[in-house]
């Protein structure tokens, strides 16, 4: 799929990509009306930083998680892979969190 006006974006990811590899940390706020290529100016990010060798988690939000704790963290979580010393770690914090944390109203 061609992007359209989404080349410096897409200049500036490889950019952020390149410096994390580097160990530098970094966030990224995409925006933009529907239908923009958001989507897919991230499907691309995450095929790059795979082919640097990073580990890409995936999540996706939904309104039915809305009252769930950290809801989209267990996402991102139950995609680690097995037997990444990390991931266990990861999972016994996100336990910890879920434990203690009030369920939200979901109105």
């Amino acid at each position: 799929m061609k992007l359209v006006e989404r080349a410096e974006q897409e200049k500036e990811l490889e950019r952020i990509l390149a410096e994390c590899g580097e160990g530098k940390g970094a966030v990224v706020l995409l925006d933009g009306p529907g239908g923009s290529g958001k989507t897919e100016l991230l499907h691309r990010a995450a095929e790059a930083a795979q082919r640097r060798g990073a580990l890409v988690l995936r999540a996706s939000c939904s309104r039915a998680e809305r009252a769930l704790p950290f809801g989209v963290l267990g996402q991102l979580l139950n995609t680690v892979p097995a037997g990444w010393e990390p991931g266990a770690r990861l999972q016994t914090l996100y336990g910890r969190l879920t434990a203690t944390a009030p369920a939200q109203d979901s109105a």
